[in-house]
């Protein structure tokens, strides 16, 4: 699996939204390949990707206590806020995908 970020100064917020990224699981190859050469030509955004393996990810499930694919998700999305920070971007608000919910995430953290 793929998981990514972008973030932006809030400056800009306005126009980074109008550039209409999306959840690429809902995007047709082509759009996800146009959206990407958007991201990597615009410097205003900051990106980065993690990928988990499936074996990973099947290491995790099978465990005597499994961990969810919403939590693996999760502690993805905490991964990438936390090496943003460590980079020096100075997060005020993160929005996340629609894999796990704001009440799964308090009890996580």
């Amino acid at each position: 699996m793929t998981y990514g970020a972008a973030f932006w100064a809030d400056s800009v917020n306005e126009e980074m939204c109008a550039l209409n990224f999306d959840d690429s699981k809902a995007m047709t190859a082509e759009k996800r390949r146009a959206l990407f050469s958007r991201l990597i030509e615009t410097p205003q955004i900051g990106w980065m990707v993690k990928l988990i393996s499936s074996q990973e990810i099947g290491q995790k499930m099978l465990r005597r206590v499994p961990v969810s694919l919403n939590a693996i998700s999760h502690d993805c999305a905490m991964e990438l806020v936390s090496l943003a920070l460590k980079d020096g971007a100075k997060i005020t608000k993160v929005t996340t995908g629609r894999v796990w919910r704001a009440e799964n995430a308090a009890q996580r953290a």
